[in-house]
């Protein structure tokens, strides 16, 4: 087996063909592992980072991907290596041909012993559990190259089985009076004007809606949340970039309500393999009061049931009202290797120290309000 590294996005773009051939024939969720995805990522968001994206191959053809990057961590002396998109993105991990995992399993732990001298932690996260363990955990190989690893449980993700009919469906799972308040706050949001729930299935249409979508993510997270790309103008480029190529695949899904024509709740989400995957919603504060968030969820759900999906996948995080409609979680995995010099391992335990404030602030509400109007400010 030839294994090669990519430094370069003109390299990835050589074998992208190849690369998701090879996503084809594993069967994983490619969404955030298409080369066209990670090429983009690197483009506009993640210009700061260095590519690094070890590729093995058997007689030219291409039998695992694992792509990852390298960076600064705190300070330019510790060096970190992640996915592309992390931690933002879910359904992460090696890209590899079924009859070759043992033998790429192998190559990428000698792959990361050879270039130590370069990185002092690698982290792997956002792995589904199912394929962690069968990648990661079915060998000796962490144990033989790295005496210093942390196997760590990442964010559970919701999912709702399909199954039925959504009228039966709905009335079982909502109370009457859930319902009844729904029911009124549409009757309400009506007394403003017309309003009109519509997936966007055209590039005409997404164009037009685009700019209201970001406008609607800076309103409802601004002075609340500072870790998302979404309506950054780099992000934006890259989810519109996105929105034109899985549109053209079919993977894409935005839905939008509409109140006298203006975006006040949108879905940007994805289509793949009969799943949907609830990607980012968010919904205009204003009109909070109405609950256009959640009747633009019924909306998507309704559809889903009556489009043949057999699974609503609601992504990273136990928000609460993904448990109001999941019926089950999958579990999110994580691989944190430190390197055997004394700085790797120094590095090592500082990462899980900053992962764990990390995750403290992600669960408070009033951390992560101060933090936000702090940078807010600073930014004026």
């Amino acid at each position: 087996m030839k294994v090669r590294v990519l430094k370069k996005l003109d390299e990835i773009k050589e074998i992208s063909g190849d690369w998701d051939d090879l996503l084809g024939r594993c069967g994983i969720v490619p969404l955030y592992l298409s080369s066209t995805w990670i090429y983009n990522w690197f483009r506009f968001i993640g210009k700061e980072c260095k590519p690094l994206i070890i590729t093995g191959s058997i007689e030219d053809r291409l039998v695992f991907v694992l792509p990852l990057l390298l960076r600064n961590f705190l300070i330019p002396f510790f060096k970190i290596l992640h996915f592309p998109g992390y931690p933002g993105s879910d359904h992460l991990g090696l890209i590899v041909d079924p009859g070759y995992k043992e033998e790429a399993n192998k190559r990428v732990f000698t792959f990361l012993e050879e270039y130590k001298s370069k990185w002092d932690v690698c982290n792997l996260a956002e792995i589904p559990e199912i394929i962690f363990n069968d990648l990661f955990l079915s060998g000796p190989n962490i144990h033989v190259s790295f005496k210093k690893f942390k196997v760590m449980d990442g964010p559970q993700c919701p999912y709702l089985r399909i199954d039925g009919n959504w009228e039966e469906f709905y009335r079982k799972r909502k109370k009457r009076k859930f319902r009844y308040n729904l029911d009124r706050a549409r009757r309400r949001l009506e007394g403003l004007g017309t309003i009109e729930f519509k997936t966007l299935k055209t590039w005409e249409e997404i164009e037009h809606y685009t700019p209201q979508i970001f406008e609607i993510h800076r309103k409802r997270w601004e002075g609340y949340y500072i870790g998302s790309k979404f309506s950054t103008p780099s992000g934006e480029e890259f989810y519109r970039r996105m929105a034109k190529e899985y549109q053209t695949r079919r993977w894409l899904d935005i839905a939008v309500l509409l109140l006298n024509g203006q975006v006040i709740a949108y879905s940007y989400s994805f289509i793949w393999g009969g799943e949907y995957f609830y990607y980012n919603p968010a919904h205009d504060p204003k009109f909070s009061e109405f609950s256009p968030g959640t009747l633009l969820l019924i909306y998507i759900l309704e559809r889903s049931f009556n489009s043949g999906l057999k699974r609503f996948d609601f992504g990273r995080g136990e928000l609460s009202y993904k448990s109001h409609w999941a019926d089950g979680t999958r579990q999110n995995k994580i691989l944190i290797l430190a390197n055997t010099h004394l700085k790797g391992r120094v590095c090592f335990w500082l990462y899980l120290m900053f992962l764990y404030l990390r995750n403290h602030v992600r669960r408070s509400i009033f951390i992560r309000t101060f933090l936000a109007k702090f940078v807010f400010f600073n930014r004026k």
